[in-house]
């Protein structure tokens, strides 16, 4: 794979992944729709 490509990957993963440990300390309404798609 390209390494300019994984790296997009990367930075996109990591910030969804600390998108989704922030959610755990917030509201309910204020979780990511595509929640279900974690995993």
């Amino acid at each position: 794979m390209d390494k300019d490509i994984l790296g997009e990957w990367e930075r996109s993963h990591s910030i969804m992944v600390a998108a989704i440990l922030c959610d755990h300390n917030q509201p309910m309404h204020l979780q990511p729709r595509n929640d279900h798609h974690q995993g």
